[in-house]
């Protein structure tokens, strides 16, 4: 790794100027080797440890070498006027090996504002800081080594024979760099001597050609293919509010509480990929189609009594078992839930007397669902109590009120399968 940077300032009579130029150049290699007896089978003779005590039709062997370079080019030019406005850009172009020679090359600038009102308007004694700010900026990140063409590798031997491989993924020749765009606005306050300080920010992020894997048939000789797309679009607000409510001779009290809330929901997708999967299980999954939000939850939807006008509408349809019935996740969108929070909310305070310090902090995570498998695989046999109330809903009847309630209502099926006469 290697870099340079050039950096020239200057004050005028109302204006202060910085201006940086840089560069660098990274290159990096990853390279391995393993050498192993196969699975089960072994040494020749055993404690004696090197290949030759290995018998050829056992022996398991694999290495790799990756090769990766970067050079960068960059800017920065920061820009004050008065100390009330603050002006700093920058500009960047890197150029990497990982990506196809007509995409190589790829750009991303920043620019940002800064105003402090309180120094261009008196408006109180008591206000220390008054500032607004706002920006938007670019990143760039190309691809891993080696995701633009199929080459053959080697596979397990047959019957001592080598054989050749091929990758089940088909790569793109085409590859375009990843680009990430964030907008942002804030104000900045500070009152009373700093001791009470206000920070509020709302930003806006959106991540596009982003570098998918895409399924295929297989009868095409190919599970999955990499390609470009997608859009990715974050928003959020992030609020600070502190203050240090005692500070006399050496004691200091400070306190400090910060509230987050952040949404991400996927604009496009790339043809042929209905949604973007998270993780699955038996019955359902985290997936998020488009226009949804990142940490959607699916499950298999229940089948229920569906007629409006039946006196069990809304009640599950039992197989003869006495076990519930659902449409898989798959051929439904059955969405249950999100697994992440609404808003977290944070506090940190700190009390110190002289050299000694004594400082805690709280979290707090509101909302957020989760699956929870110990209720999903005992309620499937009925066997909790938490399943039957919520499926009865005995109202606090219990005994031969219970007994009466189920008969009165004919509410046979329940009272059949559950045996609760």
């Amino acid at each position: 790794n290697a870099d340079f940077l050039a950096t020239y300032s200057k004050e005028f009579t109302n204006f202060n100027l910085s201006a940086s130029v840089g560069g660098n150049a990274r290159f990096g290699e990853t390279s391995d080797v393993s050498n192993s007896s196969r699975s089960r089978a072994g040494l020749i003779v055993p404690g004696l440890y090197n290949l030759s005590n290995i018998a050829p039709g056992n022996l398991a062997y694999s290495s790799y070498l990756t090769e990766r370079a970067v050079h960068s080019l960059y800017g920065l030019v920061n820009l004050g006027f008065k100390d009330m406005i603050y002006l700093d850009l920058t500009a960047r172009n890197d150029w990497s090996s990982t990506l196809p020679i007509e995409n190589r090359s790829y750009f991303y600038p920043s620019a940002s504002l800064s105003v402090l009102i309180n120094e261009m308007v008196d408006i109180s004694n008591a206000l220390d800081l008054l500032k607004l700010r706002g920006g938007v900026a670019m990143a760039g990140n190309d691809a891993g080594p080696y995701q633009l063409f199929n080459v053959l590798g080697t596979a397990e031997s047959w019957d001592g024979v080598p054989r050749l491989s091929k990758s089940g993924t088909v790569l793109s020749p085409d590859l375009k760099p990843e680009l990430a765009t964030s907008y942002e606005a804030g104000i900045d306050i500070a009152l009373f001597a700093n001791r009470l300080r206000f920070s509020g920010t709302y930003y806006k992020l959106e991540n596009e050609n982003q570098i998918f894997q895409v399924g295929l048939a297989p009868s095409s000789g190919f599970t999955q293919q990499n390609i470009n797309a997608g859009l990715l679009v974050s928003k959020g607000v992030e609020l600070s509010l502190g203050g240090t409510p005692f500070e006399k001779g050496d004691w200091r009290w400070d306190i400090n509480a910060n509230f987050s809330k952040n949404k991400t929901t996927i604009e496009e997708l790339p043809p042929g990929m209905d949604f973007l999967n998270l993780w699955t299980d038996a019955k359902g999954g985290a997936r998020t189609y488009v226009g949804g939000e990142i940490g959607d939850i699916y499950d298999a939807k229940l089948v229920t009594v569906e007629d409006v006008n039946s006196p069990y509408y809304g009640y599950p349809i039992l197989d003869e078992d006495g076990s519930w019935q659902d449409v898989s996740f798959s051929n439904t969108k059955e969405k249950i839930g999100n697994f992440n929070p609404d808003f977290l909310l944070g506090m940190q305070t700190s009390l110190s007397y002289k050299a000694f310090t004594l400082n805690m902090s709280f979290d707090w995570r509101s909302g957020g669902d989760f699956v929870s498998q110990t209720y999903r695989y005992s309620e499937s046999d009925l066997k909790t109590q938490r399943f039957l109330d919520l499926l009865i809903h005995p109202g606090g009847r219990t005994g031969d009120e219970l007994r009466d309630y189920l008969v009165e209502n004919d509410l046979v099926i329940v009272r059949d399968h559950y045996n609760i006469v």
